[in-house]
């Protein structure tokens, strides 16, 4: 799972307005990860399941980095596109 993260953060990365429909409730990519990353972090603290929420944590984050190292205007891309939100793309 730690890989899928990685490659929906990578995409995040590179277009973070776009829809991501999780269950049956659209929302833009980058509330997506906010929440992804809010939950991952509350869920390895409270250690109650078999699940290693850090691992999908580092999967993130790799997945950020390894497209930065690849791309570096991957970076002011992203932070292009999110001061012009382009909702509903």
């Amino acid at each position: 799972m730690s890989a899928v993260s990685a490659i929906l953060f990578a995409y995040i990365l590179l277009s973070p307005w776009s829809k991501i429909i999780v269950f049956v409730i659209p929302m833009p990519a980058i509330l997506y990860a906010i929440l992804y990353v809010v939950y991952s972090i509350y869920m390895d603290r409270q250690r109650t399941d078999n699940i290693n929420h850090s691992a999908h944590l580092w999967g993130a984050l790799y997945g950020v980095v390894a497209t930065i190292l690849v791309e570096p205007r991957a970076l002011g891309v992203f932070l292009q596109q999110l001061a012009s939100p382009m909702l509903g793309n």
